[in-house]
């Protein structure tokens, strides 16, 4: 382990005989899935619609909840604070933009998003907010019941939030709508990987886009080996070669194990160490060099369980993963082709509940 490395990762307390990247960590006090999280001070603060959780990494205590009932939001850190943008109220799209304090452990109400929606990420590039796709209603069935059946349609909105100014700005949008993406920052660029969906029905592939924020433009990198809707990602500074980790998801409505490791510095993807326990809906966060993934969904439909796990990841002791920066020597999986698509077919929900409203969205029709 170099020296940078083995500042940016710190011994935890009882990890010294531990040879497993993944470990078994103290739960979350409640079952959840969907929910965010971000990180200050290595601290964890999981938020959900009705609670706010901080974790020291050994425990757990309660923290004051978010003031708007919402799920399907975004969370981003920036200088101590944690900003939740958007999501929904059952079927009401939100834009709203409320900030937690630790330090004072309260809330306050900030400059709504333009675009209400849910089902995508926040992300902070040089002290400024993007919040990209996710999912508004569709309205093209006037006549349907919202209660029992609700449709969405992605949107490839990209909207940028200003904490200094408390205003936002529209940014180019991304080339294929998604929701439920994974995403992450590396050297000032925001990585989504998402499910894709070709005009003809065909795939689902995945699908790597990378958005520029100096520049303002878009462009695509390799596709990751399984394509997953629903999983959650993350990077550890300071660890070379940084890659961004794909941990969990879903795929055709089940849950999977997977941890794909993206390495930008030669567009390539690689195979770590599978999640422990297989689960979609999952967050995961970084502090200290580790990740952790919290909560959850396994099962499908109604038979799916809600998770309190809390699993680290050590990406160091993870000899899955290749070391070598030769991008001829870096294990790396035949890309899938990229198909732009113009438009995407009809997703119908038909079944009251719960995870049948988070089904398969990505064939929502996307927005031009």
């Amino acid at each position: 382990m170099t020296f940078l490395e083995n500042l940016a990762h710190p011994t935890l307390a009882g990890e010294e005989e531990n040879v497993n990247p993944w470990i078994l960590k103290e739960p979350m006090p409640v079952a959840g899935a969907y929910f965010k999280a971000g990180v200050l001070n290595d601290k964890i603060y999981v938020v959900n619609s009705n609670f706010t959780y901080e974790y020291d990494l050994q425990s757990w205590s309660t923290r004051k909840p978010m003031p708007t009932n919402r799920g399907d939001f975004a969370t981003a850190a920036y200088q101590n604070k944690i900003y939740c943008v958007g999501g929904r109220t059952n079927s009401v799209p939100l834009g709203t933009n409320e900030v937690y304090d630790p330090a004072s452990d309260s809330w306050e109400s900030r400059a709504a998003m333009p675009t209400p929606r849910h089902g995508m990420d926040a992300n902070g590039v040089n002290g400024k907010i993007y919040v990209i796709g996710g999912l508004i209603p569709w309205s093209d069935f006037p006549n349907v019941n919202l209660d029992i059946y609700t449709t969405f349609k992605l949107t490839n909105v990209n909207e940028v939030y200003d904490p200094a100014t408390d205003t936002w700005a529209t940014k180019s949008p991304i080339p294929n709508a998604a929701s439920y993406y994974a995403s992450a920052v590396v050297n000032n660029k925001i990585y989504i990987i998402s499910e894709n969906v070709t005009r003809e029905g065909k795939g689902p592939y995945g699908l790597t886009q990378i958005y520029d924020p100096e520049t303002d433009t878009w462009t695509y990198g390799a596709a990751p080996p399984y394509s997953v809707e629903m999983a959650s990602a993350a990077t550890v500074d300071g660890v070379k070669p940084q890659r961004i980790y794909v941990v969990g998801g879903r795929q055709e409505g089940f849950e999977v194990d997977y941890n794909q490791a993206y390495n930008p510095e030669n567009d390539s993807w690689s195979l770590g160490s599978p999640l422990p326990t297989a689960r979609f809906g999952l967050v995961v966060a970084v502090a200290k060099g580790r990740i952790y993934a919290i909560g959850g969904l396994s099962g499908f439909l109604y038979n799916a369980v809600w998770a309190n796990k809390n699993e680290q990841y050590d990406p160091l002791k993870d000899e899955a993963l290749p070391s070598n920066l030769n991008p001829e020597q870096e294990e790396s999986f035949p890309t899938v082709p990229l198909v732009a698509i113009s438009a995407v077919s009809i997703a119908a929900v038909a079944v009251a509940g719960l995870l049948v409203t988070r089904g398969r969205r990505r064939k929502g029709a996307q927005q031009k």
